[in-house]
């Protein structure tokens, strides 16, 4: 990773210093499997302060056809149990490695934002993830799945001249293209699914995610997933009040005073229009890796 950085830097600079307009992704795959970090970032932190998540044991009323085995951890990694929960001690040890790597990335996106400040012309510049990650929430580790710490990500747009400011609006990243073409002043693009962030006051008030065959939407308050089949029968739905549960503890789905929530959420995902067509292939490949 610190080697994909300092060729970031080189090219940053490289590019520059020429006459043409640039464009320059840089990728660090960290904190993503495996947890490595140089020691110095491991330091950083007491592992016996980490605490299991609050949901570590149980999955809070969530249909098992949203779970799954963590097979990235389980299957590619020695002296991971291959059912079950982990032990507390290594569910502590590898909290304890995701936050050493999580802090090993921040100091090389900070050597790339040293050079950015640097340069003579300052470009845009965003920083996104493109997944959040499960650390024993929900009886979960890594990624695939539909709860909000899974979805949720972060995004930091950067624009020469503009003062710092933070959007309390949803996001997607399909919003990622238009709104960096209107960051760099180029021309707007017709028939995107994604929006300008920057052309709007406060965000949107909703966002779509979809993993296999189900479907969630996120709005300020709430999460809703359902899961249909290919046919669009439904299968199993879930709601969060994001507002007095963060953490997705309890399922409210069946609750009375809902009720108006969930047929306004649900006709919201049948708008949007993901199509049910994507979930055979998704299914395929989550059965290829699980080989």
């Amino acid at each position: 990773m610190a080697a994909v950085a300092a060729e970031a830097v080189r090219n940053l600079v490289r590019l520059s210093q020429g006459q043409q307009p640039y464009f320059l992704a840089v990728g660090l795959r960290k904190p993503h499997l495996p947890f490595t970090a140089p020691e110095k970032y491991w330091a950083l932190y007491e592992r016996e302060e980490f605490e299991l998540a609050s949901t570590f044991a149980n999955s809070a009323g969530f249909p098992f056809l949203g779970l799954h085995n963590s097979g990235e951890l389980r299957r590619q990694y020695a002296g991971i149990p291959s059912q079950g929960l982990l032990p507390d001690s290594q569910a502590k040890e590898l909290k304890h490695a995701y936050y050493a790597s999580v802090s090993y990335i921040d100091a090389l996106v900070g050597k790339i934002m040293v050079a950015v400040q640097a340069l003579e012309e300052a470009p845009v510049v965003l920083l996104v993830s493109d997944h959040g990650w499960n650390l024993g929430e929900h009886t979960l580790w890594t990624k695939h799945s539909l709860f909000d710490v899974t979805l949720r990500i972060p995004m930091l747009l950067q624009i020469p001249g503009e003062n710092p400011a933070v959007r309390e609006g949803l996001a997607d990243t399909l919003d990622i293209f238009p709104t960096l073409v209107a960051a760099a002043g180029l021309p707007s693009v017709e028939k995107l699914d994604g929006v300008d962030q920057l052309a709007v006051v406060t965000g949107k008030d909703m966002s779509f995610a979809r993993w296999i065959d189900g479907e969630s939407v996120r709005t300020a308050q709430y999460r809703y997933t359902e899961w249909r089949s290919e046919q669009g029968d439904l299968h199993a739905k879930v709601l969060y009040d994001l507002e007095i549960d963060p953490d997705e503890t309890r399922n409210v789905v069946e609750e009375d005073k809902y009720v108006e929530v969930v047929r306004a959420l649900s006709s919201a995902i049948k708008e949007n229009g993901t199509s049910l067509a994507w979930a055979p292939f998704l299914r395929q490949l989550v059965e290829y890796r699980a080989r």
